[in-house]
């Protein structure tokens, strides 16, 4: 084994450093709790990043930069990156399902615990996101439905457990100004078994639902004493009834650039997003032309999905990418900001088509 970073607290029991998800650009992103703190150098630059509470991070293999990708919130445990790369996480606060954190963003916290912002010359910050529907605390985790086994309706639908009251909620969510608010649907579980506590949700390459139950009715971090329940905890598994898994088990890991072209539009996110970070890790270039023909084409996720498998591959070309601040989908233009912005410097032609668009986007 190799140690890449190190410096994350262990103050507290239930807020420590969590949920490594790998985002579409090719970055690993994690989250920190509200009440442990981190004091981690870049491995890159030397530089050593400090903060005391909750945030997202995020690290890149090949560069070795990590970075605090924005900050506040709740109890930061949970990550979820959406289908055009948002990010989102739990909270444990009440009558909210959590957060949206835009890059560079800061987000409300209990200044008092969990200290100040480590920008203090932020105008402002987030709130959590407005809700409709059960107010009770807490949707510490979900997960964004993008799976392709459930109606179409169900498409970017909130899936929360709550481990506290016993319940796994769906919300729907819409936008509301900079950022996001959630209504409750019909739930997706419900009993009054005290044992369901489920944890953590998340969506399978075959399109279901799969659930943690940490079940156990004790669920508190106060105790000391270890004595929680240790032969219980199960794994669930929803799917809509009538239906069956959707995926053939192939592994993408084995197939050829070409082969996996067709992944770049399926239906579901994790084979989507799979298929094209191994196409970025194995640097599969022979595929150069068609991706860059899918970006112009216009195919909505499918071109989405290909400037970040170009991008992975370093060929996000200067030219492609001042015509693609002009692309009709607003996703591509705002991931070719953001991936030129990761590099450090632009061009001045770049800076002048980002001022033209800054104009009207």
């Amino acid at each position: 084994p190799e140690v890449r970073l190190s410096g994350f607290g262990l103050e507290d029991t239930h807020s420590v450093m969590n949920s490594l998800e790998w985002g579409p650009d090719g970055w690993l992103y994690g989250v920190n709790g509200s009440t442990t703190t981190g004091k981690v150098t870049c491995p890159a630059t030397g530089r050593l990043w400090e903060w005391q509470g909750q945030m997202v991070w995020r690290y890149h293999p090949n560069s070795r930069r990590f970075e605090i990708y924005a900050e506040g919130g709740g109890n930061t445990f949970s990550l979820e990156i959406d289908a055009v790369g948002r990010v989102f996480s739990g909270s444990n606060h009440g009558n909210t399902r959590g957060m949206y954190y835009p890059q560079g963003s800061y987000g409300k916290k209990g200044w008092g615990k969990h200290g100040p912002l480590t920008n203090p010359y932020a105008f402002g910050y987030f709130n959590h996101m407005a809700h409709e529907g059960d107010r009770n605390r807490f949707a510490q985790a979900f997960c964004i439905y993008g799976g392709g086994l459930y109606p179409p309706t169900f498409r970017g639908k909130i899936i929360a457990p709550n481990s506290l009251h016993n319940v796994i909620w769906v919300s729907q969510l819409h936008r509301d100004t900079s950022t996001w608010r959630t209504v409750d649907e019909a739930n997706l579980a419900e009993t009054d078994d005290r044992w369901f506590r489920p944890v953590f949700a998340g969506v399978g390459p075959d399109g279901c639902v799969y659930v943690a139950d940490w079940s156990d009715t004790r669920l508190s971090h106060v105790r000391p004493v270890d004595d929680w329940h240790k032969a219980s905890g199960r794994i669930y598994r929803f799917k809509p009834a009538g239906t069956r898994p959707a995926y053939d088990g192939t592994d993408l890991a084995t197939l050829s650039g070409r082969e996996l072209l067709p992944y770049l539009k399926h239906p579901n996110t994790f084979l989507r997003r799979r298929a094209t970070l191994e196409i970025g890790w194995r640097k599969e270039r022979s595929i150069e032309p068609d991706l860059v023909r899918k970006v112009r084409a216009d195919l909505g996720q499918e071109s989405l999905e290909s400037l970040w498998a170009l991008a992975l591959l370093g060929r996000l070309g200067e030219k492609d990418a001042v015509d693609w601040l002009e692309h009709p989908d607003p996703h591509v233009r705002r991931w070719v900001m953001r991936l030129k912005g990761d590099e450090g410097k632009v061009s001045d032609a770049f800076a002048q088509a980002l001022l033209r668009r800054a104009t009207i986007d």
